[in-house]
């Protein structure tokens, strides 16, 4: 009975290793494989953080809400208020939301049932050509609007539509559709609506003309239809007619008229169906126009196709890049947000710089005149911007924030240092000689003198290692302090002074001689009056004179980086001794060499000397010894040395090898060191996806089933032993 008991026992052992190992290898494996990756999900909210609104373009009726009907070709500020969130533009309106969740609409006449303002008597009609609040509500969260269609959310998911059209109807005040509470995502067609409710359904009314509204038929819908069976729409938008989506796979999506190649299937079919456009699942932002689509993948790369009448791919076409297919815009890969009119669009990217493109002759590009631009063009630089923001029709509705012109706008210094160099406190002077204004360098006078800005970097400093170098990096504010009191653009001439920093180490400090020209780049956001606004819409720099490699500048508008090298002398070794310490060494380390330099001398010394006999003696190395061996000599370096310290041997220079001693002489630091050399073991065995973490968890496997054999091997000697007994 006994001898059944202890089998069993040995048998439940082994069990239990087996089990053991098996738990093991799955929690290692959680660590060392690679995690799953998770798919894009859009967001369709707006900002609650208002900024200023700019309107610019085609103005015939009031639509830019500056109470006039003058065209204005650059981005001209709205009012004084800052509280926008949101915005909309139609072919003659225009529609905003501010912080207070209240909306407004302006430019067209008021008894326009876009306007949403009610169905006026004929003869009191009155062009709204500043914005002007529509109904008492104050929950708008989002608006959409194109042609005479204007739909609108609030903040409890409901969905309102007005305006005018067939087979929609002609609505004068904001008109709830159904009863639904769900809404999340709206968009407007010309005769169509589109709608995304929480649920991740699509749903689509209005006029079907090719299959716009994605049902599979033709024909029109006056109330909400389900688009399809899906469940995961996160983005829809619709040009005239036809619409685009993108789901939360990334998948991109086109349906309705194609015959500009607007749908991007490679032909120009028309369809009634979603159908996707082509294989891609990282797409995140897409806008339509007219007949022309742009989007926005993960990568940050911009990609039009359709119609290109007005140049509004802003890419050029071929058999290879053909306009029927998504093509690829420039080599850019920072896009975040773009935007469509009729004819136009207009994208930031992550530096917050609006660029535009296509149709102009209203001047609704932003770039300070009426001729179209078949690539991206730069219009202005802004330090914030909402999203919800969309330009459309003749003209641009943005809102975004300027950049004053005294505020942080940053100068950056990199110094580069070897790895493991000593931390060091310079300080660099950069200095800002006026120029030129508008170009002319005989009203340099009229430019704020800049004086000299002083950027100190320490140990403090922000820093970044790899491969064997460390940038260290600080910021200095240039204009602080600096008011530009007119439109232009005002031209400095940027140095940094060479021998300007000062250190308490000796080195070798490589300056460059390069002088930059930085261009600052002032405009006025409306016209001359109290409220006119002056701020920074762009800062350039360009080389002026480049001697070599170490100096680099950021062209990045309001980047301006330089970069220098120093080498420091490694302590001990003063001037002229900078490591390796080699020849010509000074007297009196001439022959007969001073003990322990023995001749014949070994490297890195060649003969006549080796250091350290090398006056001045500096700390710690008193002669003749050199640390960390001086007598007595501590185990194991008792003679006859045994390496790696032999006294003349070539293995004399990789003091590296020993541990570092404590200048008090005890063993603390040793045993910090060890702790460090713990943590650092503990940290690999559980760290994921790095070498030391595969090496260790297959070392803990082999342990293991070492163990298993020996318990295997033990058990059978029991019984071998149990069966001899017998």
């Amino acid at each position: 009975m006994v001898r059944n008991v202890r089998v069993y026992s040995a048998k439940a052992v082994i069990a239990f290793v087996v089990a053991f190992i098996l738990v093991i290898a799955t929690v290692l494996s959680v660590f060392l494989l690679p995690a799953a990756a998770t798919p894009f999900v859009d967001s369709a909210s707006a900002s609650t953080s208002g900024l200023y609104m700019y309107s610019w373009g085609s103005n015939t009726q009031g639509q830019l809400g500056h109470g006039d009907i003058v065209n204005r070709s650059a981005p001209t500020r709205i009012g004084d208020a800052n509280n926008w969130i949101a915005s909309a533009t139609s072919a003659g309106g225009s529609f905003a939301i501010n912080t207070e969740g209240e909306l407004f609409a302006w430019g067209n006449l008021s008894n326009a049932y876009q306007m949403g303002q009610g169905r006026v008597e004929i003869g009191d009609e009155v062009s709204l050509r500043v914005p002007t609040r529509v109904g008492t509500e104050s929950n708008w969260t989002q608006v959409s609007a194109r042609s005479n269609n204007v739909v609108a959310l609030n903040d409890s998911g409901e969905l309102f539509r007005w305006g005018s059209g067939i087979p929609l109807g002609n609505q004068g005040l904001p008109t709830r559709v159904g009863t639904a509470s769900n809404w999340t995502y709206v968009a407007a067609g010309n005769t169509q609506v589109f709608a995304i409710n929480a649920d991740g359904h699509l749903y689509s009314w209005g006029a079907n003309t090719h299959g716009t509204l994605g049902l599979g038929h033709e024909e029109n819908q006056t109330t909400p239809q389900r688009v399809g069976d899906r469940s995961d729409w996160a983005k829809v938008s619709s040009g005239a007619t036809y619409a685009m989506g993108i789901t939360a796979d990334g998948a991109l999506w086109a349906w309705g008229l194609g015959a500009s190649g607007q749908l991007g299937q490679g032909d120009f079919t028309s369809r009634s169906v979603p159908t996707q456009v082509g294989t891609a699942y990282n797409w995140v932002d897409v806008r339509t126009t007219n007949n022309t689509s742009a989007a926005i993948n993960a990568d940050g790369e911009l990609w039009t196709w359709g119609s290109d009448v007005n140049g509004q791919l802003g890419r050029p076409t071929s058999a290879e890049a053909p306009a029927t297919l998504p093509g690829r815009v420039g080599t850019d890969s920072n896009w975040q947000v773009v935007m469509g009119g009729n004819n136009h669009f207009l994208a930031f990217n992550t530096y917050g710089e609006l660029f535009a493109w296509g149709g102009n002759l209203a001047g609704q590009l932003g770039v300070g005149d009426t001729t179209s631009a078949d690539e991206p063009t730069f219009v202005l630089q802004a330090s914030s911007i909402s999203m919800a923001a969309r330009g459309g029709g003749s003209h641009s509705i943005m809102i975004f924030a300027t950049m004053p012109v005294s505020e942080l706008h940053t100068l950056t210094k990199n110094l580069e240092k070897p790895e493991g160099a000593p931390e060091l406190a310079k300080s660099f002077t950069f200095a800002f000689e006026s120029y030129s204004f508008d170009g002319d360098a005989a009203n340099a006078n009229l430019l704020p003198a800049i004086p000299n800005r002083v950027l100190t970097l320490d140990g403090s400093s922000s820093s970044v290692t790899a491969a064997g170098t460390t940038t260290i990096t600080g910021t200095k504010d240039i204009l602080e302090g600096i008011i530009f009191d007119r439109a232009g653009v005002f031209s400095y001439l940027v140095s940094e002074v060479a021998g300007s920093s000062n250190t308490a180490l000796p080195s070798e400090m490589q300056y460059s001689p390069a002088v930059y020209e930085m261009n600052i780049y002032v405009r006025q956001s409306q016209e001359a009056g109290a409220s006119a606004e002056l701020y920074v819409y762009r800062i350039t720099v360009t080389p002026r004179v480049v001697d070599n490699d170490t100096q680099t500048v950021g062209h990045r508008n309001d980047e301006l980086v330089f970069t220098n090298t120093y080498v420091p002398y490694e302590e001990p070794y003063e001037p002229p001794y900078g490591p390796p310490n080699e020849p010509p060494c000074e007297p009196p380390c001439e022959p007969p060499c001073e003990p322990p330099c023995e001749p014949p001398c070994e490297p890195p010394c060649e003969p006549p000397c080796e250091p350290p006999c090398e006056p001045p003696y500096g700390p710690p190395y008193e002669p003749p010894y050199e640390p960390p061996y001086e007598p007595p000599y501590e185990p194991p370096f008792e003679p006859p040395y045994e390496p790696p310290y032999v006294p003349g041997g070539s293995n004399e220079t990789t003091p590296a090898a020993t541990p570092p001693s404590n200048e008090d002489g005890g063993e603390n630091g040793n045993i910090s060191d060890r702790d460090n050399d713990r943590g650092n073991d503990r940290a690999a065995q559980v760290g994921p996806k790095t070498g030391d973490s595969s090496n260790s968890a297959m070392h803990i496997l082999h342990m293991l089933a070492a163990t298993l054999f020996i318990v295997v091997l033990c058990y059978r000697m029991r019984c071998s032993s149990e069966m001899l007994s017998k």
